[in-house]
């Protein structure tokens, strides 16, 4: 099968975490681009950009979940000599966005420890929620010593 056109959609990287300390990096979804990075890996096979957004789905469900990356590529005549740049580079590279994404969720890991630190050991607390983050805090804080 000779595909010519491809339509791709992936959970964008620029915006999905900006607002998740430590967020959501689920096993379910074990890639994650930003336009900088869809692009190399379409170039590699020869695809060019036809038409691309970030989509934040206010209104909308799409199987990428949201924000998204939406694009349609066209397989690059073997022949042609255009330039394989032809995508905008991007205001933020990857490297950065993950160095970012990692400091500030450090920064803001350390402000809810200071906030369950100075919570009175004589006061019992109940948890709501059993996933992600109730792990990590139960794992990174003294909270399991605060829980009825």
């Amino acid at each position: 099968m000779n595909l010519h056109y491809m339509f791709i959609e992936v959970p964008s990287l620029d915006y999905k975490f900006s607002d998740e300390p430590f967020g959501m990096f689920a096993e379910e979804h074990v890639n994650y681009f930003n336009f900088e990075s869809l692009q190399r890996l379409m170039n590699c096979f020869n695809y060019k950009i036809v038409d691309a957004n970030i989509s934040f789905c206010v209104h909308e469900d799409t199987p990428a979940g949201y924000p998204c990356i939406s694009t349609l590529w066209e397989k690059k005549n073997i022949n042609d000599s255009g330039s394989l740049t032809c995508m905008k580079r991007p205001v933020i590279s990857s490297r950065e966005l993950i160095i970012n994404y990692l400091k500030k969720s450090e920064e803001n890991d350390n402000i809810i420890k200071l906030i369950i630190d100075k919570i009175d050991k004589k006061t019992k607390l109940a948890v709501w929620g059993t996933g992600h983050h109730t792990s990590r805090l139960l794992g990174m804080t003294n909270l399991r010593e605060k829980i009825l």
